[in-house]
């Protein structure tokens, strides 16, 4: 916790557990009230080719201390993705998980979901499935409004089957529609495949950046209005063997 008037923090560790995996943390405002909760996504030490369990939890503070929800349970699988951002405008953040797929050695038995959860009232979630990628994998997942219509959409980089946009409807009480995703460039895959949304020209409009590994090219893409669809122009070459772990933006 942040120190008052220049003091030294105060570090607050939360459920120690010894060979604990947590790839992503998100910060959103769920409920609109002013006061951040933050996600995580802990399980066991991971293995190489096989699915295993593991869970989203939410903690939130009640001003004494940090009091954590189970999110979702994993039973078969567990997320190395999740998102919390206002899609809709109304102040309130959604919240997303990307589930890797249930795998039985090379064979894919259930792909790849993208999943929203719901608060409810009596404090657990409900989720809603987003989408489905045929893939092993998805570890990135961005929400941006690209099209410039005031909802924001979502883009999900899948390790091998390319960059997918999945577009949404929110009525008046909030809910929102998604529709089918759509693979706007099946060129283009990683193992992290990392991806940022992000206004780097000041033209107001957001442009999609992608380092595609398995290409070795770090590409641009610029929404088109009247296609539709993206425009892609490469910005240069990634040397080979190289993970992409990650990209950033920044004033230097």
């Amino acid at each position: 916790d942040p120190a008052e008037d220049g003091g030294k923090p105060t570090v607050v560790e939360l459920d120690a557990k010894p060979d604990t995996f947590v790839h992503e943390i998100e910060i959103g405002d769920m409920d609109g009230d002013g006061k951040l909760e933050f996600f995580a996504t802990p399980s066991d030490r991971n293995k190489a080719n096989t699915s295993q369990a593991g869970l989203i939890v939410m903690y939130k503070y009640d001003g004494t201390t940090y009091k954590r929800t189970t999110v979702d349970g994993g039973e078969h699988t567990h997320a190395k993705e999740i998102l919390a951002a206002d899609i809709n405008g109304d102040g309130k953040s959604e919240f997303f998980s990307v589930l890797e797929a249930e795998l039985s050695g090379k064979t894919i038995k259930k792909p790849v979901e993208v999943r929203q959860y719901i608060p409810k009232g009596d404090g657990t979630f409900e989720h809603q499935s987003v989408a489905k990628i045929k893939d092993r994998q998805t570890r990135f997942l961005v929400a941006a409004d690209f099209d410039g219509d005031g909802f924001k959409e979502l883009v999900a980089a899948a390790m091998k089957t390319g960059l997918y946009l999945i577009d949404g409807e929110a009525s008046e009480d909030g809910k929102i529609t998604w529709a089918e995703p759509v693979v706007f460039d099946r060129m283009s895959g990683g193992f992290e495949h990392a991806v940022l949304a992000s206004d780097l020209d000041g033209d107001g409009k957001v442009e999609l950046y992608v380092a595609a590994d398995d290409q070795r090219e770090l590409k641009r893409y610029d929404w088109d209005a009247e296609g539709k669809t993206f425009k892609r122009t490469k910005l240069g070459s990634l040397q080979e063997l190289t993970f992409t772990w990650n990209i950033e933006v920044g004033k230097l």
